[in-house]
């Protein structure tokens, strides 16, 4: 699974796409005539059409933006990691805006996910940041204690505050402040390959009665992750909670005892492991029936087994607590750099506002091109994965911007594995958890 798997915890999202140079990509040049993005040596050549997977190279420095024109009514410099569907849906909004505001100078410049950040961080610190990051929620608390982002409160209006889901909403919020706009949900969710599974497992029970039958067939249900992108969100179903609004601890012990005593009969659906790509490899080449994954993953595993064969299935009951399993959820973000010029502010936001238009919001939830699981409530989605797995993510537990790889992370993980791999009791995992984390300087101590 990847989500998480002691990977930064600053970087939810997960690509499969290799490295490619940092470049100002071309926006339609050929239709609407916009110069191209120059670095201070050379234009770049950039395929008009991009292909699926990139030929991996590296730059040390981002390509620089074309000077505005003469005639400019502002500038907006956008910077993500998005891949080809994303980019070319995005680049639809982008022309449609400009058939409005043709005096508007756009540049997008692409990063590898791992570079995006530092890159914006270097960026803001030299004083020529983009107009708009494109990042995972979790980096929102760390841009804007650095100065580098702005707080979006005073600009957005009623009515998009009410579009937008109250679950996206947890991922820009801050202490009072709004740390940009959720754009999309991302999480994890459950993936079924119907050619090895015809229904999806109504209980945790029948699931692993599934389990077991499979294996009495030499086959296998599910290599099992409990790595925190699937083990963590669970402690909701015993009211529970790793960090409080504040990044106080709120674990509590029999709460945690709960959630260990989940994890283990968990167990026994199938092989288990921590923070490993087997169970990926194995839904990959049809091995097994079931797959926790992210979202994000869903047209790389629709090519790879067949679309006909791919079914996002929702969590089974967990009948002891009365309630189905939970999926973690974040969100893609609309950051705003801060020290933007007015004019750049203005027309900037005016774009944002665009973004969020229904004809956008439909372009970007289109399942055959970049996918997106909207946040805004008044999208209708047609695909039913789309609309499995966007229900799955409004109603599951928000990712706390709080959380920490090795404060947090790390001893969540550890609790987990002590319990299923080294056969140590709930009750004495979960006390070490808590000690543990109690130990922990948070923000709110100062």
């Amino acid at each position: 699974m990847a989500p998480l798997k002691r990977s930064d915890p600053t970087r939810p999202r997960y690509h499969p796409v290799p490295k490619w140079m940092a470049v100002c990509v071309v926006l339609f040049l050929a239709i609407i005539g916009l110069p191209a993005c120059q670095s201070s040596s050379e234009v770049l050549n950039i395929p008009t059409e991009m292909p699926d997977r990139f030929t991996p190279t590296t730059a040390s420095t981002p390509t620089q933006t074309a000077e505005p024109t003469p005639a400019s009514t502002g500038e907006i410099i956008i910077w993500l990691d998005w891949e080809p569907e994303e980019m070319e849906a995005l680049q639809e909004i982008i022309q449609s805006f400009l058939s409005d505001n043709p005096t508007v100078d756009f540049s997008l410049s692409y990063y590898p996910t791992d570079e995006l950040m530092g890159a914006f961080e270097d960026a803001s610190r030299a004083g020529t940041p983009p107009t708009i990051l494109l990042g995972p929620s979790r980096w929102g608390p760390r841009l804007y204690d650095g100065e580098m982002i702005l707080d979006a409160s005073s600009m957005v209006n009623a009515e998009l505050e009410r579009r937008i889901h109250p679950t996206a909403w947890t991922q820009v919020a801050y202490d009072s402040h709004m740390l940009g706009l959720p754009l999309e949900f991302q999480g994890v969710v459950l993936f079924r390959n119907r050619s090895r599974a015809a229904e999806a497992p109504r209980t945790v029970e029948l699931w692993i009665e599934e389990g077991l039958g499979q294996r009495e067939k030499d086959q296998t249900a599910i290599v099992l992750d409990l790595g925190f992108g699937f083990s963590a969100p669970q402690l909701s179903i015993c009211d529970g909670s790793f960090i409080g609004p504040q990044a106080e601890i709120a674990l509590e012990l029999p709460q945690g005892i709960c959630w260990l005593e989940l994890m283990r009969d968990l167990r026994a659906i199938g092989p288990a492991l921590m923070n490993s790509d087997e169970d990926l490899s194995m839904f990959l080449a049809s091995e097994s029936a079931w797959l926790i994954e992210e979202t994000s993953r869903i047209g790389e595993l629709a090519r790879a087994i067949g679309v006909t064969n791919l079914k996002v299935d929702p969590w089974p009951l967990y009948e002891p607590a009365d309630r189905p399993l939970q999926s973690l959820v974040w969100t893609e973000n609309i950051y705003l750099s801060s020290g933007i010029p007015t004019k750049d502010l203005e027309v900037t936001w005016a774009f944002v506002e665009h973004i969020y238009s229904s004809e956008a919001q439909a372009r970007l939830s289109d399942f055959q091109g970049a996918a997106h699981i909207p946040v805004d409530t008044t999208v209708e989605i047609i695909d039913s994965n789309m609309v499995e797995m966007a229900s799955m993510l409004s109603s599951g537990v928000p990712l706390s911007l709080w959380i920490d790889l090795e404060d947090h992370i790390k001893p969540i993980e550890d609790a987990v594995g002590d319990v299923i791999f080294q056969g140590v009791e709930p009750a004495v995992a979960a006390q070490l958890l808590i000690d543990i984390m109690e130990q922990v300087h948070t923000p709110s101590e100062g």
